[in-house]
């Protein structure tokens, strides 16, 4: 996985059989150059000329994040919000009063789902400078970050942090309608933090307790179906990425622990496969 610091625009034209790896990605690597298909309407943009809103990829731990051509960025209680759509000259555009206690920043849609530790924010950002609250839901007092897939939101709650809070659980909540989302069920956990989605299948890290997946193809019945248990580390945050992120084919999900950041091989969710890991080197 590179990172892409430049680019040329051309009309250059690539036909592509539709039995390649390649068939459907945005992007893809070959060994005559790095190639972004710009008529794939879901793909990801990164050309600051494209009529397609560029939006980022973060874990659910994240307090700022990349949508609609915008940054959001969480500070204290506010939200600060910046164009992006020239990398290289960000603009700021505004700033906004949310509420104290605000941790996590989640986009889906038009949408900004905000963490606190106190509930779920949810903000309209069809007008990507002016936010607009659609609505709040309250819960105990606890860390909450957030993840949103297919009109599903997952949220977790942890203890023995500065939230002050005392539950470890999941929670999953409609949001069809964004002004009253509703809860589905509660689901106790033992240390949960950050989440992600590949589809059908959950991946959520349990602190201490390691990496966890889960089928969540029957929302009532999370908890009966674990698909594994991946230990021996202390897992923060995860990112399950997208099918047009695939390494050669391979899902990937990341996973960020005390210790270092971790890269698997997600093609079979029972038994991830290590990629690569970078230790955090502590002075």
């Amino acid at each position: 996985l590179g990172l892409l610091i430049d680019y040329k625009k051309t009309n250059e034209s690539v036909t592509i059989d539709c039995n390649s790896p390649n068939w459907g990605k945005s992007s893809w690597k070959s060994e005559s150059g790095y190639y972004c298909d710009y008529s794939i309407s879901d793909g990801p943009s990164i050309s600051s000329q494209s009529s397609k809103p560029v939006r980022g990829i973060g874990g659910s731990m994240a307090r700022f994040t990349i949508a609609s051509d915008h940054l959001y960025v969480l500070n204290q209680a506010m939200m600060k919000i910046f164009d992006v759509r020239n990398p290289k000259q960000p603009i700021p555009k505004n700033e906004i009063q949310v509420q104290s206690g605000i941790e996590t920043l989640f986009p889906y849609k038009d949408n900004l789902f905000i963490g606190s530790n106190t509930g779920m924010l949810i903000y309209s950002i069809k007008t990507p400078d002016k936010p607009i609250q659609l609505s709040v839901f309250q819960h105990a007092r606890a860390c909450d970050p957030v993840f949103v897939n297919n009109d599903i939101a997952y949220v977790t709650l942890h203890d023995g942090t500065e939230c002050a809070g005392f539950q470890n659980q999941l929670e999953v909540y409609d949001v069809k309608d964004l002004t009253s989302p509703k809860l589905i069920k509660i689901y106790p956990m033992q240390h949960p933090h950050g989440l992600s989605i590949d589809e059908n299948t959950l991946y959520l890290c349990e602190g201490k307790h390691g990496l966890k997946s889960f089928s969540i193809k029957d929302l009532s019945k999370i908890d009966l179906n674990k698909i594994a248990t991946f230990n021996g580390f202390n897992a923060y945050d995860v990112i399950a990425l997208p099918k047009d992120y695939a390494i050669n084919g391979k899902k990937i999900v990341m996973v960020i622990g005390t210790d270092g950041f971790y890269q698997y091989d997600a093609d079979d969710a029972q038994n991830l496969k290590k990629l690569s890991f970078i230790p955090i080197v502590k002075k």
